[in-house]
């Protein structure tokens, strides 16, 4: 439910927080097959932008205005399955990207829309809890920047992970939100 309406607050109560653990993604354009990765993700950043700020310096006074928006990458955790799904489909995206530099068997990619064709898109959905998306966000012209495996240890009792760093171009956030009715019921609606 979405607010607690009943503790004798004025108004529509107090409203219920979004939960961290209620979540999926999606890539969209992702070398092979990204399904492993949607299944198996732990954890993926939610999008964090930073506007610098541009110094104007006066005669007696100083002035600021924002500077070029810039996304930071994101990190993703993906659990690995005994059968390598996960780190093939990794790989696939990687072999792709470095398609574009490296002297790998498959040609080269054309330099000029070398981008269109290793980059992918990222939606991450927020969830009620059920399948109701509250919120979402789409990342446009992903990358994978950076890369780390894991690593064997046998004193560990858990499962090898992936951490993928993620470079993106753009990103587009939208907001759906659960409408309360006054009857307590709820239901999806945009703002």
């Amino acid at each position: 439910m979405a607010t607690a309406a009943d503790l004798g607050v004025d108004g529509n109560g107090i409203l219920s927080g979004q939960f961290k653990n209620r979540w999926r993604v999606i890539l969209q354009g992702f070398a092979g097959s990204a399904d492993p990765i949607r299944v198996n993700c732990i954890s993926v950043d939610r999008p964090k932008g930073e506007m610098p700020e541009i110094r104007q310096d006066r005669y007696n006074s100083t002035a600021y205005s924002a500077g070029k928006h810039e996304w930071q990458p994101i990190t993703m955790v993906v659990q690995t399955d005994m059968g390598q799904t996960v780190h093939k489909s990794i790989a696939d995206q990687i072999n792709l990207q470095q398609g574009i530099i490296a002297n790998i068997p498959q040609p080269r990619l054309p330099a000029a829309v070398g981008g269109a064709i290793y980059k992918f898109a990222t939606i991450l959905e927020g969830l009620d809890g059920d399948d109701t998306v509250v919120e979402s966000w789409v990342l446009e012209g992903c990358w994978i920047m950076n890369y780390d495996w894991d690593n064997y240890d046998y004193s560990a009792n858990e499962f090898l992970a992936v951490t993928l760093v993620i470079r993106f171009d753009a990103a587009r956030q939208a907001i759906n939100g659960i409408k309360v009715n006054t009857t307590g019921g709820a239901g999806v609606s945009g703002i």
